[in-house]
């Protein structure tokens, strides 16, 4: 049975171009009662803000006995894909930068991920750098995770998202070896819908497996035509699916839907479905 009420102690949106300052975000969030906020470093702001050091004292001085939990999303755009040694160096001290500093100011979690592989045009098909050089490429990124995985401080959890590279076969056997108290997961229930058949099963079968690792879900609905990030109800996504053994786990479920407005809309409809789905409260 679903339990709502933990679901509700957990929920919370994603903040990316709202705001310019970090502090104005936790605000709003506080102010509309979110108990879980996800920042987005994509938003140049709060990356840099992150950076410095009497931001971060100030923001960690600022949280304390707010009644919040503080997430961050990775910048977008490095990929685990390039295989020079220099290249890897620079994803592993950024990650290991990264969580210092969030860890610092006692955020929950990082998710993150990993990118995508070159594809070359090969007479009328696509050929990926990995199926060409496969050994190869599955020890330099379990190399590359298992280095960062020794860097992820106590009280952080460090989680793999289900976009890009994270489906490539060998990345998908290669995970389960990672997962473990700190190295985790982060379920994107619009990234599976994407998906139609074997695909899908597969993803959804994979999350069902590792569900204990999931530390965070990102929530936003698509008709699987691609990735719209919609407000929920504006598409074909069965919600209660996942909710269905989600609530049994101790996660976050994040609205990614910008702008604010349309997450703070995604938080009214969703009260109405758990009103609907007729569940334990």
């Amino acid at each position: 049975m679903i339990d709502a009420q933990k679901i509700l102690n957990n929920l919370g949106i994603q903040i990316l171009f709202d705001f310019s300052d970090i502090k104005e975000a936790i605000d709003f969030a506080l102010d509309n009662q979110i108990k879980v906020l996800e920042l987005n470093l994509n938003n140049i702001y709060f990356a840099e803000q992150l950076e410095n050091k009497n931001y971060r004292q100030k923001l960690k001085r600022y949280l304390k006995n707010k009644p919040i939990r503080l997430q961050f999303h990775a910048q977008e755009g490095l990929t685990f894909f390039m295989p020079q040694e220099n290249a890897q160096k620079f994803i592993i001290k950024t990650y290991g930068d990264l969580m210092k500093k969030a860890s610092e100011i006692g955020a929950y979690s990082i998710t993150f991920h990993l990118g995508t592989d070159m594809s070359f045009g090969m007479t009328a098909k696509k050929l990926l750098t990995y199926e060409v050089y496969p050994m190869y490429y599955k020890n330099l990124i379990y190399k590359t995770l298992t280095t960062i995985k020794k860097q992820i401080p106590k009280n952080l959890y460090l989680c793999l998202e289900n976009v890009g590279g994270f489906r490539y076969p060998f990345v998908l056997e290669l995970i389960p070896k990672l997962l473990s108290k700190n190295f985790c997961l982060t379920l994107d229930i619009g990234h599976i819908n994407r998906f139609k058949g074997e695909d899908k099963l597969r993803e959804d079968n994979f999350f069902h497996k590792y569900r204990r690792y999931i530390k965070n879900v990102h929530i936003h609905d698509n008709d699987g035509a691609w990735d719209q990030h919609n407000i929920i109800g504006e598409g074909n996504i069965d919600f209660k699916y996942y909710f269905n053994y989600l609530s049994e786990i101790d996660t976050s479920y994040v609205f990614e839907v910008r702008p604010k407005e349309s997450a703070l809309e995604c938080l009214k409809r969703f009260f109405k479905l758990l009103d609907n789905w007729q569940i334990k409260t």
